[in-house]
Order: C-alpha cells, then sequence, then structure tokens
C-alpha cells in the first residue's frame, strides 16, 4: 500500500513536493502555492525494469525508462538516468496504482487514476475541480482537513474519480 513520505525535501525554486511510496510504485506529486497539482511522477517497477511516466501541467506527459547505471562492465555504478521508453500499460499500471492507493490522499489519488487514465497524449485535461494540498507548512490550506466541493476525504471505499468529483459537485 502507498503511504506519504512526511519528510521531503524540498527544493528552492520547485514547487512544493508531496512523495508516497511503496515496494512497487514512487508517486511524487508537486503543488503550486495555491495547492493545485501543477505535476507529478510516477515511477514503477516491473521485473528487472523500472520506468517513470511524468506529467507535468505545461508539458504534457512523458515516459521514460530509467537506466540503473549498472551496464558498466568494467569500473563504478553510474548514476540513475530517464531514457526515452515509449512502451506503457496503461490500463495494467492504472488497475496496480488503483489497488495500493487506498490510504493515500483520495484527491491525489483521483487526480493521478484521471490523468494516468486520459494517457497517452501531450495535452492531457486538467480536472475541474481545485486540488488543495495537505496542512503543512507551504501550504494556504487552514482548518479541518481539505474537502474538495463537497467531497470529503476517506481512507475507506473506492477512489473517487475526477468524474465522480463533478458529478457531486453538480448536485
Amino acid at each position: 500500500m502507498l503511504r506519504e513520505i512526511k519528510e521531503t525535501r524540498q527544493l528552492p525554486g520547485e514547487p512544493h513536493r508531496r512523495w508516497f511510496a511503496d515496494d512497487v510504485f514512487d508517486l511524487i506529486v508537486w503543488n503550486n502555492p495555491p495547492g493545485e497539482i501543477v505535476g507529478f511522477q510516477l515511477c514503477y517497477r516491473d521485473p528487472g525494469e523500472e520506468h517513470a511516466l511524468t506529467w507535468m501541467r505545461d508539458k504534457g506527459f512523458s515516459h521514460d525508462g530509467v537506466d540503473d547505471g549498472e551496464a558498466q562492465a568494467l569500473g563504478p555504478k553510474m548514476t540513475p538516468i530517464l531514457v526515452p521508453d515509449g512502451k506503457f500499460d496503461r490500463n495494467g499500471i492504472l488497475a496496480r496504482f488503483e489497488e495500493r492507493a487506498g490510504k493515500i490522499d483520495p484527491v491525489v489519488a483521483a487526480f493521478v487514476v484521471d490523468l494516468v487514465g486520459s494517457y497517452p497524449g501531450k495535452a492531457a485535461r486538467v480536472p475541474d475541480a481545485p486540488m488543495p494540498t495537505q496542512r503543512g507548512p507551504r501550504s494556504t490550506v487552514k482548518g479541518p482537513r481539505p474537502t474538495v466541493r463537497g467531497i470529503r476525504p476517506t481512507t475507506r471505499g473506492p477512489i473517487p474519480t475526477a468524474q465522480t468529483i463533478r458529478k457531486k459537485t453538480r448536485q
């Protein structure tokens, strides 16, 4: 099960980042100061391979393999780098992510599920609902745990999709 790593390193000049991890996935989510998600990177491991699906609001998607630097026959291991890798099993990764995302912020999970479901494409639509961050040192959200237009986060039940959120906001 994915869980949030609370002590996530913040880099000067970059949006606030949140990190969720388990033995298959690492999910890094970037939020701007109003709390909207402006990007994410979903790293996943298949036997013998690691990949990264990255979405940035201003750039769209990229899908890369991770060259772990181990192919060096003589000498020390090199630094891992991202290399172009076009193959992406959207449905398989989406199903695995949904199985493991039940305990993370449901707003983040729904956002990622919605956008991964829209892959492939250079420009993906951004869900209509604003995406608040959890309360934290750089968050602008005050008071009780935030809701998105009447959707109260919960750790039980299925992950709400952006479509579900939009339906509830129209009621």
